[in-house]
């Protein structure tokens, strides 16, 4: 009786296809949920390096704005004291004329020698 085979029993093939259907679906879900996983976790990192560019380039506009403001202030200043020492000479100049003309005079002499050889 033991090699009639009772119909209502699966055999040890039809387990063996039931467990790897139910394998396959499984690991089917599985992949499902881990690409799932990765699409939301590159969508997070995207958002995040999209943030972190917005912020540096926002860092690095306030940094050129901070420059050019300190480059204007010592822009000014160069030329206040300029202006100052102009201011100097030109009273120098007022005050001694004739030793202004002479300095002038012999410092084209000096240079014109000079670019001469």
């Amino acid at each position: 009786m033991n090699a009639e085979r009772n119909n209502d029993q699966p055999t040890a093939i039809d387990q063996t296809r039931r467990h790897l259907r139910s394998a396959a679906k499984h690991a089917g879900e599985a992949v499902k949920s881990a690409s799932d996983a990765a699409r939301e976790e590159l969508s997070q990192g995207s958002a995040k390096v999209k943030a972190d560019l917005n912020q540096a380039g926002q860092a690095g506009g306030a940094a050129a704005t901070q420059a050019r403001q300190s480059a204007e202030a010592q822009l000014q200043a160069a030329l206040a004291q300029g202006k100052a020492q102009t201011a100097k000479v030109e009273e120098l100049i007022r005050k001694h004329p004739l030793a202004s003309f002479g300095v002038a005079l012999g410092s084209g002499y000096l240079l014109a020698r000079l670019l001469r050889r």
